[in-house]
């Protein structure tokens, strides 16, 4: 009895554990910074501090996201993107995320790119099946956030710029490997959707889904902010994601630092969850980018 008694305790003590160690997981936000230099960023922008946002997926840092707010506040961001799947693509009207960016807008230049999730909700209003992406675009331009899906935007400091593209992915291209899809997403794609790069200012692109990293240095980006893997869900240590939430197996862009040739990408590893709501070495992050000149104007 004393033997079964003391299981029990060990039992009850290694559960209760395991709950607060998962719960720390999926609540307790980390704020990663990269640092990236580059002769085509104006001395004007050395230091210029970016805040990345992705896939929150209506999640809550407490009460209305007072301490995500608290993070981002603490950086002090020039300027913060938001990278897609913000709301949920069934049965979200996206309210978290729309308030939550009706406060950010008030101190900082809020720039916002869809997600697969926005853009499944796109095609159920489309459908007639319900008005949640209608509406929930229509809050956030009301409240001052710059929608650039497919657009560029100028960032502007000292007479000097550098350009921020949106690229909006249609769902076809997050398919299955097994669907055929007849359009090639090449540097051609690209110049269509966002138009041709810009050789002497520094490019920006804001892409949800990290796959098509190879197109996205082809067309001349120098640096690509992405989401969508949720970092692999469960990460170990050296060993990187194990799973995208689409159930695929040690996704090749699943978080951090990428680069290839002239261009990096970042992939940040997301703030909330969809499919499976666990992350294990894996906690919510919010992605900080430096920019750092190699002149000075």
């Amino acid at each position: 009895m004393k033997i079964l008694r003391k299981a029990f305790i060990y039992m009850f003590l290694l559960s209760s554990g395991l709950i607060v160690y998962f719960l720390y997981q999926a609540n307790v936000l980390e704020v990663t910074t990269y640092k990236i230099q580059s002769s085509k960023i104006p001395g004007a922008f050395n230091g210029y501090k970016i805040v990345q946002l992705t896939d929150l997926h209506s999640k809550q840092f407490g009460k209305n996201s007072k301490r995500l707010i608290r993070k981002i506040e603490k950086v002090n961001p020039d300027v913060i993107v938001i990278t897609g799947d913000m709301m949920n693509s069934i049965k979200d009207d996206g309210t978290v995320f729309a308030e939550l960016a009706s406060k950010l807008v008030k101190a900082y230049p809020v720039y916002y790119i869809d997600g697969n999730h926005e853009l499944i909700a796109k095609t159920m209003a489309e459908r007639g099946n319900n008005t949640y992406y209608t509406s929930f675009i229509a809050e956030l331009e009301n409240i001052g956030v710059q929608i650039i899906n497919d657009k560029k935007a100028i960032l502007e400091k000292d007479e000097k710029k550098i350009h921020l593209r949106g690229l909006n992915i249609p769902l076809i291209f997050y398919s299955a490997s097994d669907v055929q899809v007849n359009i090639d997403f090449d540097k051609a794609y690209m110049d269509e959707k966002i138009g041709e790069a810009n050789e002497e200012v520094f490019e920006i692109v804001l892409a949800h889904y990290p796959k098509y990293f190879d197109a996205y240095q082809e067309w001349g980006s120098d640096l690509v902010l992405a989401g969508h893997h949720h970092g692999g869900m469960i990460r170990l240590p050296y060993l990187d994601g194990i799973i995208s939430h689409e159930g695929e197996f040690f996704p090749e862009h699943d978080a951090g630092v990428f680069e290839e040739n002239n261009t990096i990408m970042i992939v940040g590893r997301g703030l909330g969850n969809y499919t499976y709501n666990i992350r294990v070495f894996n906690r919510p992050e919010i992605v900080v980018t430096i920019l750092e000149s190699e002149k000075a104007d």
